[in-house]
């Protein structure tokens, strides 16, 4: 592989998959994440980033915007329905 490691084949499937992501107590940036739903759905994983897409719902409108993250910052992820 080019640089860094490869990612765990535990890791690569949560890739199209909604996950519950629990980020270290000083990792975790409410203002990247303003939500208080920490479920998000995986879209890709290169080295040590994962692409995640968060869903943002108002009275008027659904947003889906996307993410980078760092894999060193997140402590757990949990596949969920």
């Amino acid at each position: 592989d080019k640089k860094g490691k490869t990612p765990s084949r535990l890791l690569l499937a949560t890739i199209d998959k909604n996950v519950e992501l629990d980020f270290y107590d000083d990792e975790f940036d409410m203002d990247l994440f303003p939500t208080s739903n920490k479920k998000f759905k995986v879209l890709a994983i290169e080295g040590e980033w994962m692409k995640i897409e968060i869903t943002k719902s108002s009275k008027k409108e659904i947003k889906k915007e996307t993410k980078l993250v760092s894999l060193s910052t997140i402590q757990s992820i949990k596949v969920v329905e």
